[in-house]
């Protein structure tokens, strides 16, 4: 980072933030840079065999980048993915950032704690709660709905959010981890049992090994130019029961855990 020379360990950074990227590439090659300021929505639930839209590659704003010495110079102050690579005919190649929110991996807005209800609520109540003039009463009034106990609802609200940003944290790929098709199973069921990893993608069990009661999730890695943390759920209608019952189980007042 430019303010205090300090190495960046992260992929994302925040509104503003300088940073200063070395590059000894010369005179020689041209440095392009290119800002798509997609928004993209929330993985739809696992039984859903709905597919995204191809990703808009053309779709993008050229960078001003300022070269100093040996370095790139860059900051920006909107939200998107961020890539700087060299010459245009390898157009994803270099390096790709990230802007968030400005708080990001951690939940901290009304807003931020609002659109990841869209999980336990049905698209009516989503759509109502949307048009709340008081977001934080929109979120208050849902996570007292849950329990009549407001120390109930404390945890509850804890232990949801505590898992959105654990999602954040572990899954964001080219959009934040809790939109991801992992971060929906991770918020909603939990840790799973078990996971196998291989290079071709992620299995995650929930029960006991070979037990036919057990729920499982396979994930398959995707070759993506911006991201080596991009998992695509296969997804199946037998999922449908399963989900709705860890749903019903937050809706009153558990956080879910569940038995297989």
């Amino acid at each position: 980072m430019k303010e205090n020379n300090s190495m960046l360990f992260r992929n994302y950074f925040y509104k503003n933030e300088e940073l200063a990227i070395l590059y000894s590439g010369g005179a020689s090659k041209v440095v392009i840079g290119k800002n798509y300021q997609t928004t993209f929505p929330v993985s739809p639930p696992p039984f859903s065999l709905t597919t995204s839209s191809p990703f808009d590659f053309d779709n993008y704003y050229n960078l001003e980048l300022s070269f100093e010495n040996d370095s790139i110079h860059f900051s920006a102050d909107q939200p998107g993915i961020y890539h700087i690579g060299i010459n245009e005919d390898k157009r994803y190649s270099g390096l790709t950032l990230f802007q968030y929110s400005d708080d990001f991996p951690e939940v901290n807005t009304t807003q931020e704690m609002l659109d990841p209800l869209r999980f336990l609520t049905s698209r009516k109540e989503y759509g109502k709660m949307k048009k709340y003039q008081d977001p934080k009463k929109a979120v208050d009034d849902f996570w007292l709905s849950t329990t009549s106990d407001p120390k109930k609802a404390k945890r509850l609200v804890k232990g949801f959010y505590s898992r959105v940003e654990s999602a954040n944290y572990y899954y964001t790929s080219f959009k934040e981890g809790w939109k991801t098709d992992r971060g929906i199973i991770f918020i909603v069921f939990g840790p799973p049992s078990i996971v196998y990893r291989s290079l071709t993608g992620e299995s995650w069990t929930y029960g006991e090994q070979s037990n036919y009661k057990s729920l499982t999730f396979n994930f398959t890695k995707v070759n993506n130019p911006f991201t080596n943390n991009d998992y695509v759920l296969q997804r199946s209608t037998v999922y449908k029961n399963p989900w709705y019952r860890a749903i019903d189980a937050w809706r009153q007042g558990k956080v879910t855990s569940l038995e297989f």
